[in-house]
């Protein structure tokens, strides 16, 4: 039988049960969201201003959601300390993520010791669809400092008996990674496979990026093994929600997270099975609640009971960013997920940066094992992409690329 932890995590955290039924599990989130909502305004300088006019009790289903505003990332960029509900002293961490434009603050997200409690809890919980006791997990984030996302982890994996490996992004794949799950970004785990293809982990776990769906075939062709993936953002509380062995979805964070689809044009509400934009709102985050918080992510709701059992909403695949697609001059689109998709299905693919230039042209810097043809490769990128623009390659061979901190991918006019 097909096990998923978090029907038993939800049902032990909400009070509601494994067995817990869509509409309950609704009443209980936004129970908390008013709670979350009523606090933002009196502790927080960000919601008391614009969160001034709203009663909290007349939110009472999704049909009310619209009398909140949303908040966006310019809003924590330009008034991060203005969202934080508690005293300095309180604030155990601050994690910074660096703009990825050229001008404005960086985004400051601040966690309380219950905060990153809960982030532990989260993790402990969800890592046993692809763990157990006595087996070791080797970690690619990068490296271990207190409170961190690796530490975090760590520290839910010890909790369920499961030891942790960490190996430094910048590591080379020749080091040790025997251990019996693997958990890092996509595409630095896709070059470990095409380096490594002899290893065989029991299970895979793929996050902190979008999750291409060549990637994701591609490691369970070469290891043999299970592939998971999670998602989640630090905003979030850096944990989301993660696949069970069903493989249809991801199980979200339902005891800390009221997570909502909007059409990112018009900003409604759509119903499930409709892709658009993921909206959250945190449900009792300490430190820096967020509500109606817009990520750029593209998914859709899955409604159809789990094959785990779960009758609980899940998050569809993440298709991409909303920011990651450009209309080219012929109106066709071109994006970063479609782009993903091309790449890493060519056999000799490793990592790539593409940049659209306003020529129209797309040129893309390749990193790939083995011997191929720069010329060559565009052919097959073009006619994968099936668009009527020029493609160039310009090819590196290298046997390790040496950064991971995210996935080398640009698409911006020149």
């Amino acid at each position: 039988m097909i096990f998923s932890p978090l029907r038993e995590w939800i049902g032990a955290k909400t009070g509601l049960g494994e067995s817990v039924t869509p509409e309950a599990m609704q009443d209980w989130q936004f129970a908390r969201l008013r709670e979350t909502v009523t606090r933002a305004r009196r502790h927080s300088a960000y919601y008391a201003g614009t969160l001034a006019r709203v009663e909290p009790e007349a939110i009472r289903g999704p049909e009310d959601l619209q009398r909140l505003p949303f908040t966006g990332e310019a809003d924590l960029r330009s008034r991060g300390t203005d969202f934080v509900c508690v005293p300095q002293s309180e604030v155990a961490r601050i994690m910074t993520l660096d703009t990825s434009g050229t001008h404005g603050s960086p985004k400051r997200i601040y966690f309380s010791e219950s905060d990153q409690e809960a982030c532990i809890d989260f993790f402990a919980a969800g890592m046993l669809a692809m763990v157990e006791a006595g087996d070791c997990v080797q970690t690619f984030l990068g490296p271990l400092n207190p409170g961190n996302t690796v530490d975090l982890l760590r520290q839910g994996l010890a909790r369920i008996g499961v030891s942790t490996l960490v190996c430094d992004a910048a590591e080379d794949p020749a080091g040790p990674a025997e251990a019996d799950c693997l958990v890092g970004l996509p595409a630095r785990l896709f070059c470990m496979a095409k380096h490594k293809p002899a290893l065989r982990p029991k299970s895979v776990l793929l996050c902190a990026d979008y999750v291409p769906r060549a990637i994701r075939r591609a490691l369970g062709e070469i290891w043999r093994c299970e592939v998971f993936t999670h998602y989640g953002s630090t905003e979030s509380g850096l944990g989301g929600g993660v696949e069970c062995g069903g493989h249809n979805g991801l199980h979200l964070r339902d005891a800390d997270l009221l997570v909502e689809i909007v059409d990112p044009e018009s900003l409604e509400p759509l119903p499930d099975k409709q892709h658009g934009e993921v909206v959250f709102s945190t449900l009792g985050r300490a430190a820096m609640p967020l509500i109606r918080y817009r990520t750029g992510d593209m998914a859709r709701m899955l409604d159809a009971p789990c094959l785990c059992g779960s009758a609980l909403r899940r998050l569809d695949a993440v298709t991409g960013r909303r920011a990651g697609r450009i209309v080219l001059k012929n109106g066709r689109e071109l994006s970063a997920a479609s782009l993903d998709e091309a790449f890493f299905s060519q056999p000799e693919a490793l990592d790539y940066t593409a940049e659209l230039g306003a020529d129209q042209c797309l040129r893309v810097s390749a990193r790939v094992h083995g011997q191929t043809d720069g010329r060559n490769l565009a052919r097959r990128l073009k006619a994968a992409l099936d668009l009527d623009l020029p493609v160039r390659v310009d090819i590196t061979r290298s046997p390790w690329p040496a950064s991971f901190a995210k996935r080398a991918l640009t698409i911006c006019a020149r």
